[in-house]
């Protein structure tokens, strides 16, 4: 009776050990990418070097996340002349693998207190013959 324990005591441990070697086959990049933005909130043009790091799910679905951004205020369109402001930039972007559909959510805030959100997201539907039948795109940021 105590050898049955046992066995089913690592049958179980190893159902668990299992599911957590297939979670990592996740494929995981890191890029680096200028980001340049009118912050119409502030009127601040916003720059700087935006670290993401992408994931492709074992599932087929692209999620995207800001891991480090810290952007500098300028007033002027050429980035000439600085505002003495910084901002943090946080970010998730999820979309299908086919990219039909998808959503992006970023937040930017200033000292601690959040300053604006931006949202974006779209949707394309097509039929069995590839025609589109249904095309959403929507774009709009809060002002806090």
């Amino acid at each position: 009776m105590k050898t049955l324990k046992i066995f089913i005591f690592l049958c179980f441990f190893a159902a668990f050990a299992v599911d957590n070697v297939n979670a990592q086959n996740d494929k995981v990049i890191e890029y680096v990418y200028p980001l340049k933005v009118y912050l119409e909130c502030t009127g601040d043009w916003l720059f700087g070097q935006v670290t993401y790091v992408g994931m492709e799910t074992k599932h087929g679905l692209y999620i995207d996340k800001v891991r480090d951004a810290t952007l500098t205020g300028y007033t002027d369109e050429f980035l000439l002349i600085p505002s003495g402001r910084i901002y943090e930039l946080s970010q998730t972007a999820t979309s299908s693998g086919d990219y039909t559909k998808g959503e992006n959510l970023a937040r930017i805030s200033m000292d601690g207190n959040l300053v604006a959100l931006y949202h974006f997201a779209w949707h394309t539907t097509t039929n069995a013959k590839g025609r589109v039948t249904a095309d959403f795109v929507k774009e709009w940021w809060d002002c806090k």
